[in-house]
Formats: structure tokens, sequence, C-alpha cells
């Protein structure tokens, strides 16, 4: 875990460090050449960071930092349009390059190490999806929204934006997608959610 630094000298190692991962891969990334990509001491960086993986670590929370889902709750409106407002949060994040690289790297490199998977997940999408969870949530003790497990209406909402979108980015099947098939996609996405677990 960082300890208490300057956050903007913390930002640029964190930066320079998400792209020592991504060019070298996991296991062929050192405190050394981040320290060398970030401009800084070595020491600097191992005062800040006990280990390689304790790099990672804020790494991976560095990059799930983009995803401003805690803007997009805050937008007020019926419930189309805060779902609308989620919608182009999750979306926007998948159009970050680094974060596509990001998530490749885990998957290329969890069977070589298989604590990236869970840090990946403990440390960035976990904190990002119990938000959605607690937003859904929300709208359902405001009565409009219905639904038995809130977890899974979450998975479905997510999946509906990145199964036609980010996925075919990640597998390298197709470029980023367009301005006018962002839109489609999370109208489609937001009609059919509200179709299933919108309250009238």
């Amino acid at each position: 875990m960082a300890r208490t630094i300057d956050k903007q000298k913390t930002s640029a190692i964190l930066s320079s460090a998400a792209d020592v991962f991504l060019e070298r891969g996991y296991e062929r990334t050192s405190i050394d050449l981040v320290a060398q990509a970030a401009g800084v001491a070595r020491r600097t960086v191992y005062n800040q960071f006990e280990s390689k993986e304790a790099l990672f670590s804020a790494v991976t929370e560095h990059v799930w930092g983009q995803f401003r889902l805690d803007e997009a709750i805050r937008v007020n409106g019926d419930p189309a349009e805060r779902l609308t407002a989620i919608a182009k949060a999750i979306v926007a994040f998948w159009m970050d390059s680094k974060a596509i690289a990001f998530l490749r790297l885990v998957i290329a490199e969890g069977d070589r190490f298989p604590d990236l998977a869970s840090t990946f997940f403990d440390s960035g999408k976990q904190p990002v999806f119990r938000m959605l969870v607690a937003e859904l949530v929300h709208l359902r003790k405001r009565g409009a929204l219905a639904f038995p497990d809130e977890e899974l209406a979450a998975k479905q909402l997510i999946g509906l934006l990145n199964e036609p979108l980010m996925w075919p980015r990640l597998l390298r099947l197709d470029g980023p997608p367009t301005r006018q098939r962002r839109a489609a996609v999370i109208s489609a996405a937001v009609s059919t959610f509200l179709a299933a677990y919108g309250r009238n």
C-alpha cells in the first residue's frame, strides 16, 4: 500500500508503472524500471510501495480510478436518465485503450500469476461493481425498479453494454465503436433493462 506522499508524484509513478507493466508484462517489470520511467529515484518508489505486488495493486486502483461511475450516479432525473448516465460511464471507461490493454495483461499472465486476477477484481472492479449495485438498490427502494437479485441485475446491465462494445475490442475483433454505435447500444441496453425491471 502506498504511504502518505505527494499525490501528484504518486499519480506520475502509477501512470508510468502502468505503461511499464503493459509494455514489458508483469514478470519483466521491476521497481527499478518503473523508477526510471517515472524519472524518480528508485528509493522513492521503494519507500512508497513495499513490493511489486503492492505496486501492481496500486496501479490497478489507479486504472480503475478513471471509471467515473461516482459522477454518473449523482445525475438527477428519472430512472432512464440515471441508468443512461451509468451506462455512458461504463462504456466510456472501456473506450480507454489502456483499460482494455490492462485487462488483456491480466488475462494473458493469469496462468503464471494467478494473484493478478484477484488483485484486478478486488482492488479495481469490485469497488466499482459494489457502487453500481448500491445505486440499483437505491432505485429499487424508490420504487423505480423491481428485481429479486441486485447483483444479477447489475451484471446483466453490464453485459448488455460490454458484450457488443468491449469484448470485440478486447479480442481485437473490432476497433473502437463509433459515437453513433455507442449511443445505439446504450439506448437499447437501458430500454431492455427497464423492460425487464422497470416499474411504471
